[in-house]
């Protein structure tokens, strides 16, 4: 299944967004155009957050109860049947961009979750409530053989799931299907590779330390040798 492809006419991909859309200046959500969206779906939802707020990561929107036909939110819409969560300001709705002065460029993550029932969020659900509500209303993993003791991670194929079926913008940055499959691809080497990297220090350390008690013995040899001559 091909994954939901997020981008915005209001700025492009990791350009800076505009002042428009700050919490400070006019606050207005920016628009966002998306595609790819399950045939079965039935409701969708919108979350952006901040994962570089000193405190961790901070959110800015939730927005849930959008019609599954919906391909898009103009600048600043605001959706009749939509739900308004409550993001980390203590506000409902989209607030944009505040970050402290003095500090680095933030990124801003865009999501877009397609569900295949209703989320059954309620006005100020938090960005905790919509990917709890959503996880239970996903798309379930296709069936696999039972795993053996060497491959216990039924996460994988969820994981993969999840990124086909949910987002897939990071600032936007957008991931297809196939992509993600590559990344979680990535993953898995650069795991393997970090194991027989433990393992070869490991036994790099115990020859070290072999290396280490047959030095100490040939000096004691030599000096006991030494003191007898």
């Amino acid at each position: 299944m091909a994954g939901i492809e997020l981008r915005s006419p209001s700025f492009g991909d990791h350009q800076p967004i505009p002042a428009r859309h700050a919490k400070d200046h006019d606050n207005l959500s920016p628009a966002l155009e998306w595609s790819g969206v399950p045939q079965d779906a039935v409701e969708l939802a919108v979350l952006c957050e901040d994962p570089d707020a000193p405190r961790g990561t901070f959110t800015h929107w939730v927005l849930a109860g959008l019609e599954p036909t919906a391909t898009g939110l103009a600048e600043g819409e605001h959706p009749a049947a939509a739900v308004e969560g409550r993001n980390d300001f203590g506000e409902e709705g989209w607030s944009g961009p505040l970050p402290p002065v003095g500090g680095g460029p933030h990124r801003y993550f865009f999501r877009v979750y397609a569900a295949s029932a209703p989320l059954g969020l309620v006005a100020g659900a938090s960005a905790e409530d919509l990917r709890r509500a959503w996880r239970a209303r996903s798309w379930p993993a296709a069936p696999s053989s039972v795993p053996t003791s060497a491959d216990r991670s039924p996460s994988r194929q969820a994981r993969i799931d999840a990124l086909e079926k949910g987002v897939v913008m990071a600032g936007l940055i957008t991931l297809t299907a196939e992509e993600a499959r590559a990344l979680s691809s990535l993953l898995d080497r650069a795991s393997d590779r970090l194991a027989t990297y433990e393992e070869q220090t490991h036994q790099d350390r115990r020859l070290a330390e072999e290396i280490r008690e047959a030095a100490g013995d040939l000096v004691n040899r030599i000096s006991r040798e030494g003191s007898t001559a």
